[in-house]
Parts: C-alpha cells; structure tokens; sequence
C-alpha cells in the first residue's frame, strides 16, 4: 500500500508540473487544458462521475494521451465486463476516502476515522471489447437552456451593468455586463456561471475563505477554485468561455504558478473545493437525472414483467426465428473494410453514432458504419426506422422503445455551423 501510495503522489505532482507548465506557456495553452475537461471522467460500469482531485488527474491524463474516452474502469470491473484490457498498458492511480464511525464505550462520543485508499483504473482507449464512446452533444439551445435552468433554481440575485462581471460578497450579488455586451449567449451563460462559482463560497453556503483582496495570493485561490468550478459545470453544460475570459486570467495566471510550486497540494485542495461547488451549482440538475433514472428502471420493470407475462400466455405456440447480428461478424471480418477493426454488433440503446457507411446488404439486413478510424458498427435493419444508404455519412441515433433514426449529415452545414460559433 505504502508503493501504491508513493505512485498516487507520482501521478499528482507529474499533473502540477503539467498545469505549471500549460500556465506558463500562457493563456492559449491554458485554453487547450480547460478544453480537456469537456468530457468528464466517469466509471465505465456504473456511469459514476470521478470527483475532485480524481477527476482533474484523469481528465489531465486523457488529454495528454490523446484519448477522447472520458470512461474508465479497474481490471476487476473490466473482466466482469468480458473487456480486456490491452497488453502493455499502463494504469493510472486514483483514491478515495472511506470514513467510517464508532462510538467511544467510555466517552459515548462518535469518534471518525478517514482511511484514504487507493486503485488503479484504466482508460477506455486501453480496454478491448468495451463498445465506442460516443460524446453526447448538445445544441447551442440546449446547452442555453440548461444554464437558464441552472442559474433560475440557484436563487443568486443577478443584476447587469455596463461595468465587468464579478460577484460581490456584502451583497451576495452577481452583476453582470448586458448580454448584448458578449459574442453570443453561449459566452453570456459561461461568465454567468463563472460568477455563480464564487456565490457558492458565501458564508450561508459552502463558506470558503474570500477575504483577500483583488490582487492578492488569496484571491488568486479563491479565483482558481471557481475557474475548476467553471471546468467541472462546463463538462456538463458543455459550454465553453470566449478567448477575452481567458485574456482576463493571465493576471492570476503568475500566482498560480508560484502557489502550486510551492504548494503542490494546493491544486487538488482547489478542486476539491471546485467540485463541492460544482456539485451546489448541478444539485437541481444531478436530482433530476436521478429521477428519469429511476423512472426508467421502474418503466423497464413493468414492461418486463408484461413480456413475462405475454411469454407465459404463448407458450404452446412455437418461437419466432430469430436472427442475431453475431452472426454478420465473421462475415464483416471476410469484407476487409479497415485492417484489424474493432467491430461492434447492434449498439446500446440511447447511443449516437456518427460516421460513414461502408456496407449495406439488404438481403441479410445488416449495414455497416465506420466509428472513429478503428471501429466498426453493424446495425441490423430491424432496429433501424429506415434502411441507411451506402457511402454516406449518416448519424444513427437509437431511442428507447423506438426504431433508431437514421439522419444523412450534410458536411456543408456542419462547416457552416462551426464558423458561425
């Protein structure tokens, strides 16, 4: 446990020296780190957000391996799974504290004790057999929706001016510029946000210290607590700041470095305190995902329980035939589409899966779809609203209880899209 230890300190300080450096490099590179956290890590088994310390070393680590895949997941959960995790890889080390409680027999008082624990997990790009990751995206109405949403059931008091964006204490205020004063409304909801970071260290809330003044060491922690804030709601909302949010920080930026080189810790202690935030900010939002969680188990029981049901009333009639797109797997393999692809039979529900299809035979009714540079999609038609035409791009997107649709994507407009924002 001691070696594991060290490791788990190896890692953290190999991401301070990497923060340190970004910040040093200046604001365009600290950009391209607050980038890194648009996909937040979670575990690949059980869909659970990494917190914290734990989340910023993954995300950190993500980004400078190149992996897109915000998933990961230890080699026990990886086997459970049939995964396998790729020869040669190399683990990255997390923790976690279990607090536990006891009464003392003589005193009565419950006495805590904090044990911090270690484990290794491994990133999706390093597993085998785990199906492609596909990044939910979400419109520039979405994600506008979803801030209004956010900062309404906040309660902060928000007031606009012609002045800067800052939060006051005294007042327990946000003022903001107008929101003609910005780009687009997408950078108008990311400042708002921002602000919202530092509303959560009030005193009626999370309490964090904020007494130091503009300028000072203090205020550049407080400042670096509600840019991870900024980082960890922004992979959910999936917004992102506009360059003159980045200009603005490079007055900080010289405290960050000098801090974290003298206290290495005080990054993790700052997203510690960023995720406490975060998680204020989201409590609205976590609470009600739990609840169309919950409401789509409760529904997938009962419609279980009516197929049982259904099953046991036609069981003198013989089964229908049944055809299983493993079949189509060596058949895909005898194609030679992409030299050693991964390929991948009938997705999850509720994915989205974007990329060009290679392959359609009718006759047998499957399609094949290219996902990523490696990976290979086999969509029976079945479970498709319509049949997907071959050499086109198309996104197919599969809903519960319903037939995947299948949208032809127009490059032009993507293009034209991408330029507008």
């Amino acid at each position: 446990m001691a070696e594991m230890g060290q490791k788990l300190k190896d890692v953290r300080k190999q991401i301070v020296d990497d923060v340190c450096d970004a910040l040093e490099k200046g604001t365009g590179e600290w950009q391209k780190t607050w980038k890194s956290m648009q996909n937040l890590p979670h575990n690949a088994t059980t869909g659970r957000r990494y917190n914290g310390g734990n989340a910023l070393s993954l995300a950190f680590i993500s980004a400078k391996n190149g992996w897109d895949d915000p998933r990961w997941c230890t080699l026990k959960q990886a086997n459970e799974k049939g995964w396998r995790i790729q020869k040669g890889s190399k683990g990255t080390h997390v923790s976690y504290f279990e607090i536990t409680e006891k009464e003392n027999e003589e005193t009565k008082e419950v006495e805590k004790t904090v044990v911090a624990k270690q484990f290794v997990v491994f990133n999706g790009a390093q597993i085998n057999g785990i199906s492609p990751y596909i990044r939910p995206e979400l419109t520039s109405f979405e994600k506008i929706e979803k801030a209004e949403r956010i900062l309404d059931e906040s309660g902060a008091k928000i007031a606009h001016g012609d002045g800067g964006a800052y939060y006051s204490k005294a007042n327990d205020q946000i003022t903001l510029p107008f929101p003609s004063s910005f780009t687009d409304r997408e950078s108008y909801y990311t400042t708002a946000l921002h602000e919202l970071g530092h509303w959560t260290g009030h005193p009626d809330r999370l309490n964090r210290d904020m007494s130091g003044p503009f300028g000072s060491p203090q205020y550049a922690k407080e400042e670096l607590v509600a840019e991870l804030t900024s980082m960890f709601v922004g992979g959910e909302t999936g917004l992102m700041p506009e360059q003159s949010h980045f200009d603005n920080h490079a007055a900080y930026i010289s405290h960050w470095i000098s801090t974290l080189k003298k206290e290495p810790d005080e990054l993790f202690r700052a997203a510690t305190s960023a995720d406490k935030a975060a998680n204020l900010i989201l409590l609205h939002e976590h609470k009600r995902e739990q609840e169309l969680q919950h409401q789509q188990e409760r529904e997938g029981q009962r419609q279980e329980g009516q197929v049982v049901t259904e099953a046991a009333k036609n069981l003198t009639q013989p089964p229908a035939p049944e055809s299983s797109a493993e079949n189509f797997k060596n058949e895909v393999k005898a194609l030679g589409l992409i030299k050693d692809a991964k390929i991948y039979i009938n997705p999850n529900e509720n994915g989205n899966y974007k990329g060009k299809i290679l392959h359609t035979n009718a006759d047998k009714g499957y399609s094949v779809q290219q996902v990523g540079k490696t990976s290979l999609v086999v969509h029976t038609h079945d479970k498709l609203e319509r049949i997907p035409e071959k050499d086109k791009d198309v996104r197919i997107i599969y809903q519960k209880d319903a037939k995947a649709k299948v949208a032809v994507v127009e490059r032009c407009q993507e293009k034209t899209q991408a330029h507008g924002r």
